[in-house]
């Protein structure tokens, strides 16, 4: 019986203390509310900026991408959420996202995730990459919290690179961590 490919992606964990600013974030948009219908919160376990989503990859795709993870792991920036953001777009949107900044040292890291995706024979990623988190999923009767353009937004800090396997379930989708690299702690800015 041949392996059932592993659904895959490579992404950034934020740190501890992003994952808190991430959760007040998301209490400050509930507005006391612990459900709202047709909206699903991110759980702190599933926040990650994602470098590339790869799909279907075969175990030795799979491990070949895990082998390379230390080679990418660079001292990522501090990166500033520069918005909310209701994709695909506002009129029907199915996430609330925390934008944010993309300097170059993050495009670069996202630029080399692609070309490792096309060294193990992923296709090439159609879309542009845009830096974020995604902080809840909505369904189509969900009435989202407007983002305020005025809410103080946090900045995110990210301590290691990992490949997760994703798997789609009644619930959402569900991580598994298959390799993850450390990453280097940054310098400290200006």
């Amino acid at each position: 019986m041949a392996a059932v490919p592993l659904r895959c992606f490579l992404a950034l964990d934020p740190d501890p203390a992003t994952l808190d600013a991430l959760a007040a974030l998301q209490g400050r948009l509930r507005g006391g509310r612990r459900t709202q219908p047709g909206v699903r919160w991110t759980a702190p376990a599933q926040q990650h900026l994602t470098l590339r989503f790869f799909g279907a990859a075969s175990e030795a795709q799979a491990r070949a991408l895990g082998e390379a993870l230390p080679a990418l792991a660079i001292a990522a920036p501090t990166l500033a959420g520069c918005g909310l953001a209701l994709w695909p777009h506002a009129r029907q949107p199915r996430v609330l996202v925390l934008r944010l900044a993309t300097p170059p040292a993050l495009r670069h890291l996202a630029e080399r995730a692609e070309a490792l995706a096309r060294a193990q024979g992923f296709g090439a990623e159609r879309r542009a990459f845009r830096a974020h988190v995604t902080l809840a999923r909505l369904g189509p009767q969900a009435r989202p919290p407007a983002p305020d353009p005025e809410a103080a937004l946090p900045a995110c800090r990210f301590e290691a690179l990992t490949l997760y396997a994703s798997t789609l379930t009644a619930e959402g989708a569900l991580y598994t961590v298959l390799q993850r690299a450390w990453l280097p702690v940054a310098a400290a800015g200006p």
